[in-house]
């Protein structure tokens, strides 16, 4: 079966592109040339293939470093003239610049799988005749399979035609979904201000301090989605994969990492509940802190989990800003920029609803109501974003567990509107409803205390 073939130097910046992490997974090894039978393979082959051995032991791409001991074992074997080839080829990989626009490059990575995947289906439906008798139906079956276009999340463009799509337009309005199918947060007041969630092609943030249960929100709403059948991809960058699924593990039970330690029997039940409700698949991946080119893998890895048949409605980014983006930046608020804009064309292009966090500024720490212009570094955030959720809470309010839900912005919405009172379990990873009146209690006696304290200051520097 051949391919697709490239030159020596697109072969070089296809390596390149897996190394700075551009295209989420390692190239095959039959990119980079069909070599004769019985000829050995070039060294670009052999690097790929290491690369790709790694891939699947390690699940992402090896560090420059490490990159060099991978080529130098490459070379172990083989005579001193190749090893030199292989080191030397090895070097002008790292040597590549990094794409300010590896669209060209990825694309044509895709078109070489489209290629492969239209074979393998060309080549099963020979073996499905030759095995013998069978249906047309089959054949066809597997043919199609092999040749269906690209999953929704292409990138192309997409258009309306305004007069034609009236009757669809009034058929939305009347089921009220004017912006499109929603995907539910699961938080209900929240829900209820953004009139039953956000949907596709939108990108919301929680807007919080550190340790201000952005997490935790974050994957509340991924289990809701998965509950109602949506599939979820969440991308970490700030903890590994096991320890969220963990997290996920002590949110459906409801138990304490001690308590499911003692008994997994809620677990258990919890777990075969969701696989016989039907529920969504939640795939999660662990990426490095401040890696480049963060939301571009992101947009990569939704593609392959589609082409694997896997379906994709809610991407969850945890965090902004702890991403890196295609370019480097001087300063980090033109990094959160360019990222926020990335984030927007990826739920735009993928078709997807996309949910993230970012921090606020100190000065906004145990704020009553975080706004908008609390956000740390990037004001560009704000003009890209869909909606915000503020999670509040002041010096009371967090000493007995609760945080005050605002929407900051939202389409039509105005902005701080209050969206619930919540319980924050961090031991259980649980967000529930507050009993109605509690926060509102500790607020006032807040206020008052404070109040009390200022007059107090005052009565003593009059003294």
């Amino acid at each position: 079966m051949r391919g697709p073939e490239w030159g020596e130097e697109f072969q070089r910046l296809v390596l390149a592109c897996f190394l700075q992490g551009t295209y989420p997974t390692a190239p095959q090894p039959q990119l980079f040339g069909s070599a004769a039978r019985g000829a050995a393979p070039t060294p670009r082959q052999r690097l790929a293939a290491a690369l790709a051995e790694y891939w699947g032991k390690y699940g992402s791409a090896p560090s420059p470093e490490v990159f060099r001991e991978v080529a130098r074992r490459v070379g172990e074997g083989l005579g001193e003239a190749e090893r030199a080839v292989v080191s030397a080829e090895a070097d002008r990989v790292l040597s590549q610049p990094a794409l300010e626009d590896p669209t060209f490059v990825v694309d044509q990575i895709r078109e070489w799988s489209e290629y492969v995947s239209a074979a393998q289906g060309v080549l099963q439906a020979a073996d499905l005749l030759d095995a013998g008798p069978t249906s047309l139906a089959a054949v066809r079956e597997l043919l199609a399979k092999a040749t269906e276009p690209a999953a929704p999340g292409d990138g192309r463009a997409r258009s309306v035609a305004y007069q034609e799509g009236a009757e669809e337009r009034l058929a939305a309005w009347r089921r009220g979904e004017e912006y499109g199918e929603r995907i539910p947060t699961g938080f209900a007041e929240l829900d209820s201000v953004l009139k039953g969630g956000p949907t596709r092609r939108e990108v919301f943030y929680f807007l919080a301090p550190p340790k201000g249960a952005k997490t935790s929100a974050l994957l509340r709403l991924a289990l809701h989605a998965a509950r109602r059948r949506f599939g979820v991809y969440v991308a970490t960058y700030e903890m590994q994969a096991m320890r969220v699924a963990l997290r996920v593990d002590r949110m459906l039970s409801r138990q304490s990492k001690e308590e499911l330690r003692e008994d997994l029997t809620r677990l258990e039940k919890a777990l075969e509940g969701l696989k016989l409700s039907g529920a969504g698949e939640i795939v999660i991946d662990e990426r490095p802190p401040q890696q480049p080119n963060c939301v571009q893998q992101a947009a990569l890895r939704i593609d392959q989990l589609r082409r694997e048949g896997r379906r994709i409605d809610l991407v969850v980014l945890d965090y902004l800003n702890i991403m890196g983006s295609s370019r480097d930046e001087r300063e980090k608020r033109h990094e959160l920029s360019r990222i926020s804009r990335e984030v927007s064309a990826l739920a735009k292009s993928r078709d997807v609803l996309v949910w993230s966090a970012a921090l606020v500024k100190r000065a906004a720490v145990n704020k009553r109501v975080i706004r908008k212009d609390d956000i740390a570094e990037a004001y560009e955030v704000i003009a890209v974003m869909d909606g915000g959720v503020a999670i509040c809470g002041t010096k009371e309010m967090i000493a007995n567990g609760f945080r005050r839900f605002y929407v900051v912005a939202a389409r039509e919405e105005q902005d701080e509107v209050r969206a619930g009172d919540y319980v924050v379990d961090f031991a259980r990873m649980t967000i529930d409803p507050a009993e109605e009146g509690t926060v509102d209690a500790l607020v006032e006696r807040e206020t008052t205390d404070t109040r009390r304290a200022q007059e107090n200051s005052r009565r003593n520097e009059g003294t």
